[in-house]
């Protein structure tokens, strides 16, 4: 379970995060819409414990109180407990590592399996992303964006978490692309704690199930996705 309560999260004298409440259960799949400097994404990066800032409140998360552990712990709790799929495929790849060995990185950030085993793994993370595994041998300007969001994806999946946060997932892919990574998501979200980060309310629309809308460092509207579009 994710429970959030009385969230603030400042930069200097700057309040950007404004008293955030959420309860989320595994299954339980929503979207965070709202303009630019709503908050949204400095809300998952502090999830994630990537803020930089200031952060006040509650986070309990796998009987843990995330603002009270150490960076030591949140470390082991990244990539492995919660990950992150980030919105500019252009450079959330290292361009100097094959698609495969970036793969195999987060797991060994987590686990020491055999080399077989992990070559295994990762072949069959690859392939659950829709990707042959002569791709994996391909560093990232050799594959195209489509198939670069499909090696973050498989990153993120890659040690089995239990939130998954996905930031304008499809914010750089061309139309047809877009419809194809939308089927993995929901495929990569079922059972898990999922949050979109998105502007696009199509994409939420067909994603998620709940709907919060953050003004200025509030949720100011938070229900089920479909009665929230129709209303």
């Amino acid at each position: 379970m994710l429970r959030i309560r009385n969230l603030r999260v400042s930069f200097g004298k700057t309040e950007i995060l404004r008293g955030i409440n959420l309860d989320l259960v595994p299954g339980d799949s929503i979207s965070l819409v709202g303009e630019s400097g709503a908050g949204k994404t400095t809300l998952a990066l502090t999830l994630m414990g990537l803020h930089g800032g200031t952060a006040s409140g509650e986070i309990q998360f796998r009987e843990k109180d995330l603002l009270k552990i150490s960076a030591d712990e949140y470390r082991k709790m990244r990539g492995r407990d919660m990950a992150m799929v980030f919105q500019n495929v252009e450079d959330a790849l290292d361009p100097v590592y094959r698609a495969k060995d970036q793969i195999a990185e987060a797991i060994l950030n987590h686990s020491r399996p055999e080399t077989r085993l992990l070559d295994e793994r990762v072949s069959r993370l690859l392939s659950s992303v829709g990707l042959g595994p002569e791709k994996g041998g391909n560093y990232p300007h050799q594959l195209s964006g489509g198939e670069r969001q499909r090696v973050l994806i498989a990153m993120a999946l890659a040690n089995d978490p239990d939130l998954l946060i996905l930031d304008e997932p499809t914010a750089s892919l061309d139309a047809l692309t877009k419809a194809d990574i939308m089927r993995l998501f929901a495929s990569a979200m079922s059972g898990r704690i999922s949050l979109v980060i998105t502007h696009d309310i199509s994409l939420a629309s067909q994603l998620t199930e709940l709907m919060a809308v953050l003004y200025a460092g509030k949720i100011v509207e938070l229900g089920r996705t479909q009665e929230m579009v129709r209303n």
